[in-house]
């Protein structure tokens, strides 16, 4: 029973770490101290070092060593790395769902997910970074969710908590515009709806390419890898 509430609390510490870290309470490279979330939490440090080597392996954060941990950074490199990956698990995704015929599943999926983009852009007035975000990965997670492909949506899962991250730092960072994120999704879903799988890669193509614009002061930050250990 001991370990069984000892992972309890491990795990419901992590949870709220990545949660904050995802909505960017905690913000990008900002310091995480042991000492303070213990306090806030009301736990011991144990727990908290537990989650805090999770997030890192998740790429959430950075640890040094007689420096601490930090919310992690983009870099040009580490921005494009990823943009270059989600492209490629995407495209490939949707081709499994032409082969098993798949377009009708996936235009009636995008098609839901697209209306939760533009009732949220309507309420929200464009602040809501992290559901606008949350909306947009939803959408692109389509191609992978309707291939029914076990293996990569095991590694697309594996990339979602940073792909969330890089959406936000999108909105709020970059001041992407949402509305042309929507406009963007809403092409891609009627190429989808016409089986225009030339158009598809195209769109999905330009879609991610537009991350790799990244602006020349945010050059020298921490990279998302653990290339800065």
């Amino acid at each position: 029973m001991r370990d069984t509430s000892r992972n309890l609390i491990r795990d419901t510490v992590y949870e709220i770490l990545r949660e904050k870290i995802l909505t960017q309470e905690y913000k990008f490279g900002e310091r995480l101290n042991i000492d303070s979330i213990s306090q806030e939490l009301e736990v011991s440090n144990n727990p908290i070092r537990e989650a805090l080597a999770r997030l890192e392996k998740d790429g959430l954060i950075v640890m040094k060593p007689n420096v601490g941990s930090r919310v992690m950074e983009f870099s040009a490199e580490s921005f494009r790395d990823l943009s270059e990956t989600l492209e490629i698990l995407l495209l490939g995704a949707f081709d499994l769902c032409i082969q098993y015929g798949r377009e009708d599943e996936l235009t009636q999926y995008m098609s839901s997910i697209l209306d939760k983009q533009k009732d949220l852009l309507k309420k929200s007035k464009g602040q809501k970074h992290f559901e606008f975000a949350k909306a947009a990965v939803d959408f692109d997670s389509s191609f992978v969710k309707v291939s029914r492909n076990s293996q990569l949506i095991k590694l697309f899962e594996g990339l979602t908590d940073l792909f969330m991250l890089a959406s936000v730092y999108d909105y709020k960072t970059r001041e992407v515009d949402k509305e042309e994120n929507i406009k963007e999704h809403q092409a891609i879903l009627e190429a989808v709806k016409n089986k225009d799988q030339t158009l598809v890669q195209r769109l999905v193509k330009e879609h991610y390419d537009k991350t790799i614009l990244f602006p020349q002061s945010k050059m020298e930050n921490v990279s998302l890898t653990k290339e800065t250990m």
